[in-house]
C-alpha cells in the first residue's frame, strides 16, 4: 500500500528545527533555516538528510545518506539486482541530531562509511546503518538548510 502525498505530514520534525537553530543560528535571530523539498532519491547525495516513507510504512523516515567503497554516490546496484540507498537512520535525541549538523550534513568527505566506518557505527550504533530499496521508497524529501548559514558556518571553522 502506497501513502499518498496528502497523508505524508509534510512539516519538519520539531527535534530537526531545533537541532538546526542549536548549530546555525544559537541567537535564533532567524526563523526560516530550513526548509523541505520534495526530491527524489536519485539526486540525494552523501550528507544529504533525507525524509521517506517506505514500503506501505505510515512513519516519516529520517536518515543521513552516507557514501561506501562501492557506493560512492551513497546509491549502489546489489548483486540481486536491486538499486539500494546506503544510510543511517536518525533518532530523535537532539544531541545526535545536532551533531549530525554540525559535522556531517552536506559534508561529503565525513559522510564516508568506509572511512570512518568505527567512528559513525559508535556516534549512532552499527544497528541504524541500513540500506533501502529504491522501489519502495515513496515520498521523498530533503531538508535544506540555508546555504547562506551553512556558508558561514564553514567560513567560521
Amino acid at each position: 500500500m502506497k501513502l499518498l502525498k496528502s497523508q505524508v505530514k509534510l512539516q519538519i520534525p520539531d527535534e530537526l528545527t531545533q537541532a538546526v537553530t542549536d548549530v546555525f543560528d544559537p541567537d535564533q535571530e532567524e526563523t526560516n533555516l530550513m526548509k523541505i523539498v520534495q526530491s527524489n532519491y536519485s539526486t540525494a547525495l552523501p550528507g544529504d538528510i533525507a525524509l521517506f516513507t517506505y514500503d506501505g510504512e505510515a512513519v516519516l523516515r529520517k536518515v543521513l545518506i552516507v557514501k561506501t567503497n562501492t557506493a560512492k554516490s551513497g546509491k549502489f546496484t546489489s548483486t540481486q539486482g536491486n538499486r539500494l540507498l546506503c544510510c543511517f537512520e536518525l533518532e530523535q535525541e537532539l544531541g545526535t541530531l545536532t551533531s549530525v549538523f554540525d559535522k556531517l550534513y552536506k559534508s561529503n568527505e565525513f559522510s564516508s562509511y568506509e572511512r570512518y566506518k568505527s567512528g559513525l557505527d559508535i556516534f549512532f550504533g552499527r544497528s541504524k546503518y541500513k540500506t533501502f530499496s529504491v522501489t519502495k521508497i515513496n515520498n521523498f524529501y530533503e531538508i535544506q538548510v540555508s546555504k547562506k548559514k551553512l556558508m558561514e558556518k564553514r567560513l567560521r571553522k
